[in-house]
């Protein structure tokens, strides 16, 4: 880069700090992205640091991972909170008047089979097992192949490669901002 020293040094370590911290989220996304192959795109989840949320997005998407939503507007994701006050199938009804993309979460098998019939964009298997995983991916695809199947919770680089094999659409894991480590840079004036 190239500027005046003062105003370089009034922002170097900020600078250095954020560009290092999106160098830790795009390499763990790399390397989730190799190991997943291309049976499954990785997502990013919503858990990034307040305030970074923009960098760890766009981070994501420079490695190649799918950012999921920006922020509320993108998108409906319909959770287990919102499903004590109302029903998949109602909260599914009312998300596609929106015209947004309707995503639900859900954690049991019961529920999976309340949202396929709810026909959301997308039903994210959310702690799912391994072989429930694959049972609930099996139905949903035999089903209706419209619905797009996510995968989250308890996947880690070590099982990520099994989950990839039930062919989700997405695998989204939230390890990706958490335990990404900030990459040093440094500024040398030459």
């Amino acid at each position: 880069m190239e500027g005046e020293n003062r105003k370089i040094l009034s922002v170097e370590r900020t600078a250095l700090n954020v560009l290092g911290r999106m160098s830790g989220v795009a390499t763990l996304c790399r390397k989730a992205k190799e190991i997943a192959g291309n049976n499954t795109t990785i997502a990013l989840t919503r858990k990034t640091i307040p305030g970074f949320n923009v960098f760890d997005k766009k981070a994501a998407e420079a490695a190649g991972a799918w950012p999921h939503r920006k922020n509320l507007e993108d998108a409906i994701l319909i959770k287990d909170n919102h499903l004590m006050f109302i029903s998949i199938g109602e909260a599914v009804r009312r998300a596609k008047q929106t015209k947004k993309f309707a995503e639900v979460e859900v954690k049991t098998w019961e529920e999976a089979i309340e949202a396929i019939e709810a026909e959301p964009d997308m039903v994210m298997l959310d702690n799912f097992p391994l072989k429930e995983a694959a049972k609930a991916v099996r139905e949903i695809r035999s089903k209706n192949r419209k619905i797009k199947i996510e995968l989250s919770g308890g996947i880690s680089l070590e099982n990520l490669a099994d989950y990839a094999k039930l062919k989700p659409d997405y695998i989204s894991l939230g390890f990706l901002t958490k335990a990404a480590e900030t990459i040093d840079f440094s500024v040398d004036f030459v």
